[in-house]
């Protein structure tokens, strides 16, 4: 598809999707029971939530309303779940909202001082407490759709470069059935999974698509903290994660959880070969950030980045 034509199919998209958000405004104002589905403490967080380093709400708010323009049309169950997530948190909102957070528990995104911004919880956690439902990820599967996210936001100041860093690429399929399993931590549990050795089945993954990956909430800001040596984390931690992921069947939901008790003040470190393919992301020659900006260099701005401002 020729550049012109993926661009027309952007704005138009666009269009409809404005149209139907207005139509949907009376529908969201009168959802306000659907609250009480959420975790009991949902409430409470977000609003001991403290954002004392950008990007904040406002930035995450206009990143899922942006996903949302190009998914208009889109029936993915992942994609109805976001929708509905972004439904139930802003219920009682007087407008239309876009803001939502898979938070569990109070935190604060804070200069690191060594390694950029990082997600810090203000109270302790303990092990094996959920901190995160990590379900407002937005999911690429074409550069068209990539590429029309992007030119939404491209014309926003300072909006591009934090995706430099948080897209990733991952397969696009079914969830690994050990993702329950626990990683070993440092007391050595009888049936934990070492993340850092090899799965000599990861050989029948190599025919999966592979999609971009981009969490379209604070937990894109979680730092690496894995067992892995990943060259291509240039600002290394150099800590053992201290969040690992669970996948829960009931409730086909994906959750952080803590692999140990975590202090107040302590900054949350997850494990990026979770979910980045680091060994075939160059099969996606489209995915970074800078790609798009080589693709976009000469070409005059036809984003709808009017679209999502509020």
């Amino acid at each position: 598809m020729s550049s012109s034509s993926y661009r027309y199919t952007t704005l138009t998209t666009a269009s409809i999707a404005i149209f139907c958000m207005l139509l949907q405004t009376s529908f969201w104002k009168n959802q306000s029971g659907t609250t009480k589905n959420q975790e009991t403490n949902q409430g409470q967080v977000r609003e001991e939530i403290s954002h004392v380093v950008s990007p904040g709400p406002d930035y995450f708010a206009k990143l899922l309303k942006a996903y949302l323009i190009i998914k208009t049309n889109s029936t993915d169950p992942h994609d109805e779940k976001i929708r509905q997530t972004v439904m139930e948190q802003n219920s009682n909102a007087t407008t239309t909202q876009y803001y939502a957070t898979g938070a569990l528990v109070p935190f604060e995104i804070r200069d690191t001082g060594t390694h950029g911004r990082g997600i810090f919880v203000t109270r302790p956690v303990a092990k094996g407490q959920r901190v995160w439902r990590s379900h407002l990820y937005g999911i690429y599967r074409t550069r068209q759709e990539w590429y029309s996210f992007l030119d939404i936001l491209e014309p926003l100041e300072d909006y591009l470069e934090p995706l430099h860093d948080w897209a990733y690429v991952m397969e696009d399929g079914e969830e690994d059935e050990d993702d329950d399993e626990v990683p070993c931590d440092e007391d050595g549990d009888e049936g934990c999974v070492n993340w850092g050795e090899d799965d000599e089945d990861d050989d029948d993954e190599d025919d999966e698509d592979l999609v971009v990956g981009l969490d379209l909430d604070e937990s894109s800001i979680l730092n690496h903290g894995g067992t892995a040596d990943i060259d291509e984390v240039e600002e290394m931690v150099n800590q053992p994660s201290n969040i690992y992921q669970v996948y829960d069947e009931k409730e086909e939901a994906m959750y952080y959880v803590a692999l140990r008790d975590i202090v107040a003040d302590e900054e949350l470190l997850c494990d990026y070969t979770h979910f980045h393919d680091y060994e075939n992301d160059d099969e996606l020659d489209w995915w970074d950030v800078d790609e798009y900006k080589k693709y976009r260099n000469g070409q005059s701005s036809t984003s709808s980045s009017a679209d999502i401002k509020t």
